[in-house]
């Protein structure tokens, strides 16, 4: 897959995320602003993956991390620690390193454009409708949460769109090097996020049954089961036998157990079951459905005391909470089903197994949960969010582009409105001195500005077809001088960032960043239910 076009709105994707995200500044205080600019206060998953990599960096193997609060450090998967390692932010005091490490989460996450790229290769041979995807789901308002808090739940879920992409796609390339492909996708997936699991559950079933299709089951099979345990079996091991068991989320979501217990995650599944009756166990998996859709309508605690605070106060609950109202206006897009051109069968057919992808994994999210109404979006995977994005924008342009492009234009709109203000949340100190930093707003307009110029020029440009594909990069030439100039526009603006002068009582950014506050609380991601 060529990179240039969707490398290029990565790195403008992250930047207009974080400037969105220091409209008020709190630079020199970034894990704590990223856990509550756009949303509630969150705990500090966001700096755990650098609080692994720093002891691993510090004290090597000698002995486990010393765990946060009662959670070990094999209960979370290590890849976004991996690449902070890999980073040369080690070598910063911690003081130093937080705003770099803000920046490298938030490109980290932005993969999430390279994700949905690879599945429009899969769905349309139309660059207007790739470019419409992508913008799909930007707009989508737990994109740009998830962007700017750096939990590593958009990685994952980037990867697993690139194992559902390469399983799907079953025509010009091989056999023995999609599928082994497919599979190390899905084992970076896993080590980044367990919540993955639910959306490549139905993957590994659909490559299972194309391989048992296939002449070359052994060869091709022994070849994807081998990446897969390359990347999987150091970090079991890990878990096993260094800081056992690891397996705390899993009973956790999977049987409820919450507290440290010595039971195997086979063992405590089996006796929660068989403490419920059929009727107790059918009801908990309906509320799990049920919540997957909002339904029935809940209340949010809201505070603010004017109306359009509690709308927006309202939304930005609703959007994190609950899968199916998250996508917003994009919902009515779903009517493109029915005014689909029978001239688009093809691409009607490519959605139709993505959407079969998808609702597989939902419901079997909905059925492995233990229930109640645990099937919170943040306690699966962002790989539906994404995958619903991209099927309800592609079968809408397939009824009318122009109309589509209208819908996903309202919901960008309706995303700033929002996610730009600032919702003071009780026992927040940044919010205290927050104040409207001008240097953000310049590069958020020039960064989002880019993100349209771009998906313009890409749309606008030859239409390819699957013989045209590999020609994507080339396809960029002719605006690769705006681009150029675009991102050269963006940099300056990033530079002018980190040039400002802080306000009084704060430090600057070219002085030392302060830590997050040791006060933050961590939790796991079901102790973030709603209040």
């Amino acid at each position: 897959m060529p990179l240039g076009v969707p490398g290029l709105l990565t790195v403008l994707w992250a930047a207009f995320t974080l400037a969105m995200g220091f409209l008020y500044g709190g630079q020199d205080r970034s894990a704590q602003v990223a856990a509550s600019r756009f949303s509630h206060l969150l705990p500090m998953d966001n700096q755990l993956p650098y609080l692994f990599a720093r002891h691993i960096q510090q004290f090597g193997h000698s002995g486990p991390p010393i765990h946060v609060g009662d959670w070990l450090s094999s209960d979370r998967p290590p890849l976004q620690s991996a690449f902070f390692l890999a980073h040369t932010l080690w070598r910063m005091p911690d003081s130093s390193a937080q705003l770099d490490l803000q920046v490298l989460g938030t490109l980290l996450q932005s993969t999430w454009v390279l994700g949905v790229w690879a599945v429009t290769l899969v769905v349309t041979e139309r660059r207007s409708v790739r470019a419409l995807i992508v913008a799909g789901s930007a707009v989508c308002g737990q994109v740009l949460l998830n962007s700017f808090y750096t939990w590593p739940k958009l990685l994952a879920a980037a990867l697993a769109l690139v194992a559902v992409a390469l399983v799907l796609r079953t025509d010009g390339v091989r056999d023995v090097v999609r599928l082994p492909l497919a599979a190390a996708a899905a084992a970076l997936a896993y080590l980044s996020h367990g919540g993955a699991a639910f959306a490549l559950l139905p993957v590994a079933v659909l490559a299972a049954w194309q391989l048992l299709r296939r002449r070359e089951l052994l060869r091709v099979g022994t070849a994807a089961v081998g990446s897969a345990l390359v990347l999987l079996l150091p970090w079991t091991l890990y878990q096993r036998f260094f800081d056992p068991p690891g397996d705390r989320l899993l009973k956790w979501m999977l049987a409820d157990v919450q507290p440290i217990d010595a039971r195997s995650a086979a063992g405590a599944v089996v006796e929660r079951y068989r403490g419920l009756g059929v009727e107790h166990v059918v009801q908990n998996k309906l509320s799990n459905v049920e919540q997957v859709w909002g339904l029935p309508l809940q209340s949010f605690p809201l505070h603010a005391s004017d109306e359009i605070g509690t709308v927006v106060r309202f939304l930005r609950g609703v959007w994190f909470y609950e899968l199916i109202p998250s996508f917003g206006l994009l919902l009515v897009l779903v009517v493109g089903f029915l005014g689909a051109r029978r001239a688009r069968a093809t691409e009607l057919q490519a959605q139709l197994r993505l959407a079969g992808v998808c609702c597989a994994g939902v419901l079997g999210w909905c059925l492995l949960m233990f229930g109640p109404r645990t099937t919170l979006t943040h306690q699966g995977t962002y790989a539906f969010t994404l995958m619903g994005a991209a099927i309800l924008v592609g079968v809408g342009a397939m009824a009318s582009v122009r109309a589509t492009v209208m819908v996903v234009g309202l919901q960008g709109l309706l995303t700033l409105l929002v996610y730009a203000p600032l919702s003071p949340e009780a026992g927040v100190p940044w919010m205290e001195t927050a104040h409207v930093a001008k240097q953000s707003i310049v590069l958020a307009i020039g960064a989002g500005a880019a993100l349209v110029v771009v998906l313009g020029a890409y749309s606008r440009s030859r239409h390819g077809s699957s013989a045209a594909a590999p020609r994507v990069a080339h396809a960029g030439a002719p605006f690769a001088d705006t681009a150029s100039a675009i991102v050269i526009s963006t940099l300056a603006a990033a530079a002018d960032l980190g040039d400002a002068r802080a306000p009084e009582g704060t430090v600057s950014l070219p002085a030392a960043r302060a830590a997050a506050d040791d006060t933050a609380t961590t939790g796991p991601e079901g102790s973030l239910d709603r209040e």
